[in-house]
């Protein structure tokens, strides 16, 4: 993430209400996933075989040496720790230990996703209020562990009302996973005319949600309309 007064790489100032030309620099701001995410394919078939090999306490340490490395970024405590690799690559980890070790417990998950959200949004509107610009520092960094706790307690909520479903409920969900690639990657098609026009009629609290369910909405329909068509199909894999 970009430091306060310098421009983001990938996430910063260039964003979608932002209409001047930008031929010139990177890919659009949420393409800079992808940066991430491509090197994690070297790296999965070296935990593949350590899931399928190791004892379940030694992936338990690992994750816990890599969520003290995830407190040491958010600490701006820099090192060669801080690899965005080494940071993004514990998140395979980490997702293997919620779902096949069911560690940690959910009950833990939830209070430290719930202490997390609200010390979030604490350091960042405080810290935004007393510089009077926006600033988030490592706050809203997917690579600390205010996010990785906040993850966690979404996965253990998902999956608590998973089993509570009915079965037409779980299709559309079905539904949405697959198409949710094509949400990523389209919707910053729907969320560009909002902030170029301000179009934000009532208070956050209610256009936040209204906006999120409609751009959703959009994004997804965008992404059904391009897979069924066999000349557009591969835009959303």
């Amino acid at each position: 993430m970009a430091l306060r007064g310098k421009p983001d790489r990938v996430f910063g100032r260039h964003l979608p209400g932002d209409t001047r030309k930008h031929s010139h620099h990177e890919a659009y701001y949420h393409l800079g996933f992808f940066y991430y995410f491509i090197p994690l394919y070297f790296i999965v078939p070296f935990l593949r075989h350590l899931t399928q090999h190791g004892r379940p306490g030694i992936l338990i340490g690992l994750t816990c040496i890599w969520l003290l490395l995830t407190i040491l970024f958010l600490l701006r405590i820099d090192g060669l720790w801080s690899s965005p690799l080494l940071l993004y690559s514990g998140y395979l980890l980490f997702g293997y230990c919620l779902y096949r070790l069911q560690w940690p417990p959910v009950p833990l998950l939830i209070l430290t996703g719930c202490i997390s959200l609200i010390l979030t949004d604490y350091m960042v509107i405080s810290q935004s209020l007393a510089e009077a610009q926006y600033v988030f520092g490592r706050w809203l960094s997917y690579k600390t562990i205010n996010t990785v706790f906040t993850a966690g307690m979404v996965f253990a909520i998902g999956r608590y009302w998973a089993g509570k479903m009915k079965p037409k409920q779980l299709e559309f969900c079905s539904f949405m996973s697959g198409h949710s690639l094509g949400i990523y990657l389209l919707h910053p098609v729907f969320l560009w005319p909002i902030r170029a026009y301000d179009l934000y009629f009532f208070h956050p609290i209610i256009m936040i949600p209204l906006w999120t369910m409609i751009v959703t909405a959009l994004a997804l329909g965008a992404s059904w309309l391009l897979r069924t068509n066999r000349y557009t199909g591969w835009l959303v894999p």
